[in-house]
């Protein structure tokens, strides 16, 4: 089912790769755990039947960039969090065998999560790693500190469509926004959404509290 969606994200064309890791591309190291992990994740919330998507910001090098799983490190894999999400038994890969990733952001997510009513589906307002000149080992906004001329497509507007596919997809109508840039471009775009405070930068308490108020409105 997910395939072509997987196969589009291998093949983007659109990105800086000076300013951008497509880290599904089979260009990329390490790209067929990627994508294997994706493809399984993307089944198992399939199953779920998930009625809202969680929207974060873009991969971080130290999460998503590494386990091709939005708001997900290599330490959550190796987690089940009920019913075969993950898991290296399930069939989830990592890189770092004896020394798995962790990431903070993740982790809040996780740690939250793992109790939540909610189905933990999520992707990220633009799906590849930015980062600064060629310095994948480092994090930047998307849209952001790109030198002159600005690209054709912006960043989050490429974004954008891969939200609208996985929308299709999982027939979602309403989104929950993880920080502010997925809460613009949902807004711009004039998408059902709520906000919450994104986990980072000292922001997991906030993090917690405002999915605590969602889940006691919305479930």
């Amino acid at each position: 089912m997910f395939d072509d969606f997987i196969k589009k994200l291998k093949n983007e064309n659109r990105i800086s790769s000076t300013y951008c890791t497509n880290h599904y591309s089979e260009k990329a190291k390490n790209n067929e755990i990627t994508t294997n992990n994706l493809k399984l994740y993307l089944e198992n919330i399939y199953k779920r039947n998930p009625k809202y998507l969680f929207i974060g910001e873009a991969p971080g090098h130290k999460g998503c960039r590494i386990s091709g799983v939005p708001f997900t490190a290599e330490c959550n894999l190796m987690q089940n969090y009920g019913s075969g999400l993950f898991g290296t038994g399930n069939g989830f890969k990592i890189v770092n065998k004896n020394n798995p990733e962790p990431e903070s952001s993740a982790n809040t997510v996780w740690q939250y999560f793992k109790n939540s009513k909610f189905v933990p589906f999520f992707w990220n307002a633009f799906p590849f790693h930015p980062h600064k000149e060629n310095n994948p080992n480092s994090n930047r906004k998307p849209d952001r500190d790109l030198p002159p001329p600005r690209p054709l497509h912006r960043e989050l507007d490429i974004g954008f469509e891969y939200i609208l596919d996985l929308a299709q997809i999982f027939e979602i109508e309403y989104f929950i926004a993880i920080g502010k840039a997925a809460y613009e471009l949902l807004q711009r775009n004039k998408k059902n959404c709520k906000y919450v405070r994104h986990p980072s930068h000292g922001g997991h308490i906030l993090f917690a509290e405002g999915m605590s108020k969602l889940e006691e409105q919305l479930i």
